[in-house]
């Protein structure tokens, strides 16, 4: 038996070997999971009570996210425990994720082809069924036949791959007790969000809304950990080229045609889902983008490889995709177009940022495109856009977006790139860029009929131009617009609907 037992452990320690030490490109790892989570919803959805097919948002961004938390919690609980590196464990917990799909095919088997209602615990006593049920063997629970069967194949996976790594018992059993605490953590998600925002303890339209929000933000964090516990280098050098300015100005531009949206059909109530999901999807967006065009002004180390600092960029694309994906069909449309005007912009062989002044004018479309998505969050009817706005924007930025030329004047002189600062030199191009930036803030305001802001806009406006040429730096504009885009968004509010308090999700 001893026998039988040391050559099962030196297989299983070759087969998580073999496992660990694969190659297989970022890409398949996730086509991989996402399509056994997908699948998992398919057959949920056919084999359960209801038998039929599951609703899109449940089956495309609920269900994955949910699983893809709660894999990526087991990974941390293995990784610290075990100190082997996070990508490793990572690999074998992916790979054994397969084992869910056993969950509604048990449940359909053993209940004669009628299947069971997969569901939360929604309240104290469930909450308190799933942790002392010993996995559903004991007890009343909300944990089905398959669940238990999965929930035991992973205890005894989970036993054996930390005490095959590190010879300890008392380390297995502290590695399946905080992964049994993981999961009636996430059986119990959404009846925390519904403490937290004072709705109702069942699983209705509001909590689902806000737990698939909460999912994708919570996934985005153990995104981050992970990328840190991978890669330090990596991950501070993505940190470090966040640019949170820029990336501010189109996040600020969703915010403020959101609010527009509200003023313009004040009989609206406001959908701070759609919003919140809308202003997240711009800003990754962004840094995607801003990823491709790190990478290609060679602004990142040389000892980091380009394709691990690509698969940053992959994440946060599909991060991206998935919160406009909350918003509607018309957002993830815009959205994608707006990617692709930024990859054209930053990536040969078109590389259109070469065009010298006349790229500010696809930095403006690209912010018309953000306040398309913005007013879509509140308004899903794309033929309700007001082009008006659409125009102002794109007109407004293209002028304003000069300021970003200030600081890459002598990289662009070197590159032959004809910006205004090197077509007219330094100092003169610099009093050109100051009086596009302050007209910005008289156009904006007069274009969209708000009189009264014309006059704090050319306030603003000539303090622009007197502080630019003294400091010569982007940042004073940037505060300024800042400044001047909180106040614009505080009329907009006292003047729309969200003088109601009528916020649904």
């Amino acid at each position: 038996m001893h026998f039988l037992v040391k050559k099962g452990l030196k297989q299983g320690k070759k087969l998580i070997g073999k496992i660990e030490n694969s190659k297989i490109p970022f890409l398949y790892w996730i086509g991989y999971f996402y399509g056994i989570f997908v699948l998992r919803g398919i057959l949920e959805g056919f084999l359960e009570h209801s038998h039929r097919f599951p609703r899109l948002i449940h089956l495309l961004i609920h269900w994955p996210f949910w699983n893809f938390n709660f894999l990526l919690t087991v990974s941390f609980i293995l990784f610290f425990i075990t100190r082997e590196k996070v990508e490793r464990v990572t690999r074998c917990v992916f790979l054994f994720s397969f084992l869910i799909l056993l969950v509604p095919i048990f449940d359909f088997l053993v209940s004669n082809g009628k299947g069971f209602i997969l569901g939360y615990a929604m309240n104290f006593e469930e909450v308190l069924g799933v942790l002392l049920s010993c996995g559903g063997l004991y007890g009343k629970s909300i944990i089905t036949p398959g669940q238990s069967l999965a929930i035991w194949l992973a205890v005894l996976l989970i036993f054996f791959y930390v005490f095959i790594k590190n010879n300890s018992i008392k380390k297995a059993i502290v590695a399946v007790f905080l992964f049994y605490l993981a999961g009636t953590f996430y059986a119990s998600f959404p009846l925390g969000i519904a403490l937290l925002f004072g709705l109702e303890q069942s699983f209705n339209h509001d909590v689902a809304t806000l737990t698939i929000l909460f999912l994708l933000c919570l996934a985005i964090v153990q995104s981050i950990i992970w990328v840190y516990l991978y890669n330090r280098k990596i991950a501070k050098a993505f940190l470090k080229n966040l640019r949170l300015l820029r990336a501010g100005h189109y996040v600020g531009i969703t915010l403020l045609s959101g609010l527009f949206a509200l003023y313009t059909f004040p009989t609206l109530s406001f959908n701070l889902k759609s919003l919140f999901a809308a202003l997240v999807s711009i800003f990754f967006a962004f840094e995607f983008c801003l990823v491709y065009n790190n990478i290609y002004d060679n602004q990142i180390p040389k000892s980091i490889k380009k394709h691990r600092y690509e698969n940053i960029g992959i994440g946060l694309l599909l991060f991206s995709l998935f919160f406009a994906g909350l918003t509607n069909i018309f957002a993830i449309l815009f959205l994608f177009l707006a990617i692709i005007v930024g990859l054209y912009y930053s990536v040969p062989p078109f590389r259109l940022k070469r065009l010298g002044f006349l790229n500010n004018m696809i930095i403006g479309f690209v912010s018309a495109l953000a306040c398309g998505i913005g007013f879509l969050s509140q308004v899903p009817n794309i033929n309700r856009i007001p082009l008006n706005a659409g125009l102002t924007i794109f007109v407004t930025f293209s002028l304003a977006a000069n300021i970003k030329d200030l600081k890459d004047y002598e990289k662009d002189k070197k590159e032959g790139i004809k910006t205004l600062p090197v077509l007219l030199g330094k100092e003169r191009g610099l009093k050109i860029v100051a009086a596009l930036t302050s007209a910005s803030f008289i156009i904006a305001p007069m274009l969209l009929g708000f009189s009264y802001l014309t006059i704090i806009g050319a306030l603003f406006g000539t303090l622009n131009y007197l502080l630019l040429n003294k400091i010569k730096r982007e940042e004073a504009t940037f505060a300024l617009y800042f400044i001047f885009a909180i106040i614009f968004g505080a009329c907009l509010t006292l003047q729309s609907s969200l003088g109601n308090f009528c916020i649904n999700f």
